[in-house]
């Protein structure tokens, strides 16, 4: 038996015993649901690709089935479920379909699909596998360009310092595969390139970050922004790449629109950029608060509307080249009821009845807070009621100043049967996790019930194991009007019960300022993704005056592996707004770096 097939009968081993009641109830599903085949191997794929592959199911016991929805474990989520039969009456066949997306960064896959019912006991277990293939790295020059294929003659210019390459550079950054000198360009380490350019596991020879530790780390300049301030960015991951929305404004910040680009894996914008759902003489003043998803064929995306005091949150449905489509042709349109001020919307699309669901919160000074959701169809066609509020705080009311109007917070995302979503409950109780199910409905509720004051905004990971949720807060000594702040972590089970006592990560260290008239910009949400093996955080911390961005990893114990906390960003400018993905191999994080007169450009941090 060959290493991968050791590995993927051990994964269903261990995923089916960890993951049922077993005893004598394992047996009964497995002698009435026979699955074929019994492994499924989607071969080679490259990587930001897909494939599907179909599983036959058959009820050969005496009782009708109705199936619960399938769970997949896998570390890198490349697999998932696409379609399924939901009821197989006695002497039935059904086929389940299943989609494997290839990680960037190449390398093999093992998981677990797990069937069960919610008419007879047990769990099935399918194993799966899959191999993502690499595709052409970028060069270590100065353009890092991608790798073309072999070079051919001799050397090509500056960017080589050492020794002649076996081949002809096609540019200044040398668009060959195979280096036979020493490269010599600024994103390369110093090492020689005797075979594919930066291996096979990270796309570049090198980092160019300044600060210890940090060697792996790459910093770009996306030149994306126009002669004022770039916030909120947030990546979407696409095979092959990311979409990338944000808000660009003047410095003055009344006037924003939402704007956005295709980057491929490595960072390097795919055409220019393009403004989001809006119209010369419908735009308003400032738009902001942007998110965008993608289905697999299209684009939703929600993003807050300002007109003076009057807010929106507005929705829109997008092809592949941004344009809004359907029901939300041609500027998108409002969501829900929108009876106070909405704020800071989500928005996440559920695979199996393919919908949108759109999550937002409204609140106004001496109104209770709500959290609410919208469900669309994939054309964005409003045919399910608004539910909300899904979620209220303990408290009736916000009368706080600008801390009261930010008060929420919120992330959300599908667990597989449903939505998860985190926010700030009251800045005395804590961050909450909330999971509805399908339609919305409440399913179970948790609070990590911290003393302190917590800023308002929570960010949420899934895992095998359960949740990651990190946020900040004020120390028991402080609170709005105090400086520093707390940087916070912790584990919630699938159930979404949050695990023992939150891990602090910071130590009231100069954070963030709260100032009078609202939240400085040196005070950030901090950022948790999962790894396929831990939480990555990422947070702003001030170094000095200035603020940079830092980074640690957290195990499946809630514990910080030790040597993994360190400065990413270093200098005399400051960096803002982080918000970190993990393409499968590596960690993209776009943020802010301050300039001179105020002004603010977008960048982003690659590094392992």
């Amino acid at each position: 038996m060959s290493l991968a097939n050791r590995l993927t009968v051990g994964v269903v081993l261990a995923l089916t015993l960890a993951g049922c009641n077993c005893g004598g109830k394992l047996r009964a599903l497995e002698a009435a649901l026979t699955v074929e085949p019994a492994n499924v191997d989607f071969g080679e794929v490259p990587e930001g690709q897909t494939a599907t592959a179909m599983v036959q199911l058959s009820n050969n016991g005496s009782l009708d089935l109705t199936l619960a929805t399938p769970l997949i474990q896998n570390s890198r989520q490349a697999f998932a479920v696409e379609s399924f039969p939901k009821s197989l009456p006695v002497g039935a066949k059904g086929t389940l379909v299943l989609r494997y997306t290839a990680p960037l960064a190449g390398g093999p896959d093992v998981g677990a699909l797990l069937i069960s019912s919610e008419t007879v006991d047990g769990t099935v277990a399918v194993g799966l596998r899959g191999t993502s293939v690499l595709g052409p790295r970028p060069d270590g020059g100065t353009d890092g360009g991608l790798d073309g294929g072999l070079d051919g003659g001799a050397d090509g210019g500056p960017p080589d310092s050492g020794s002649a390459d076996a081949g002809q550079d096609a540019g200044p950054g040398d668009a060959g595969a195979l280096d036979g000198g020493v490269d010599g360009g600024p994103l390369d380490a110093g090492a020689g390139d005797a075979g594919l350019d930066a291996g096979q596991g990270w796309p570049l020879d090198g980092g160019n970050s300044t600060c210890p530790g940090a060697s792996d780390v790459y910093e770009l300049d996306l030149a994306l922004t126009d002669a004022g301030i770039s916030q909120q960015p947030r990546l979407t991951l696409l095979p092959g790449g990311y979409a990338m929305v944000w808000t660009d404004g003047d410095l003055a910040g009344t006037t924003s629109t939402v704007e956005v680009a295709l980057l491929d894996p490595y960072g390097k914008p795919l055409g220019p950029r393009q403004q989001l759902m809006g119209a010369t003489g419908f735009m308003p003043p400032r738009q902001d608060a942007p998110v965008l998803a993608f289905n697999g064929t299209a684009f939703g995306a929600v993003h807050d509307d300002v007109w003076g005091s009057t807010r929106n949150t507005y929705f829109a449905t997008l092809d592949l080249q941004f344009k809004v489509t359907g029901s939300s042709a041609p500027h998108g349109q409002p969501l829900g009821n929108q009876s106070y001020v909405p704020r800071w919307p989500e928005l996440v699309w559920n695979p199996l009845d393919k919908q949108w669901a759109a999550f937002w919160h409204e609140i106004g000074t001496g109104s209770p807070f709500g959290l609410y959701l919208e469900r669309l169809t994939a054309a964005g066609d409003f045919s399910f009621a608004t539910r909300g509020p899904v979620c209220q705080a303990n408290t009736a009311t916000f009368n706080g100043p600008s801390y009261g109007n930010l008060a929420g917070g919120e992330r959300a995302a599908w667990n597989g049967n449903g939505y998860t979503f985190v926010y700030v409950e009251n800045r005395s109780d804590g961050v909450a996790l909330t999971r509805l199910d399908r339609d919305g409905g409440f399913v179970s509720h948790s609070t990590t019930g911290t003393v302190a004051e917590v800023f308002p905004s929570a960010s949420l990971a899934q895992s095998p194991a359960g949740y990651g949720v990190a946020w900040s807060e004020w120390p028991n000594d402080g609170g709005p009007g105090s400086n520093g702040m707390d940087v916070r972590f912790s584990l919630a089970d699938p159930n979404g019960t949050f695990q023992g006592s939150p891990l602090t990560l910071t130590q009231s260290g100069g954070y963030c300022t709260y100032l009078a008239s609202g939240f400085s910009t040196a005070c950030p949400y901090v950022g948790v993704v999962w790894t396929g093996t831990n939480y990555l955080l990422t947070w702003v911390q001030l170094d000095g005056a200035i603020t940079q961005l830092w980074t640690t990893r957290v195990d499946v114990q809630g514990n910080e592996v030790a040597g993994a906390r360190r400065k990413l960003t270093c200098g005399t400018t400051k960096s803002l707004d982080p918000s970190p993905l993990w393409n499968g191999s590596f960690a993209a994080v776009p943020f802010v770096r301050e300039g001179p007169g105020g002004k603010q450009a977008l960048k982003l941090l690659l590094f392992r």
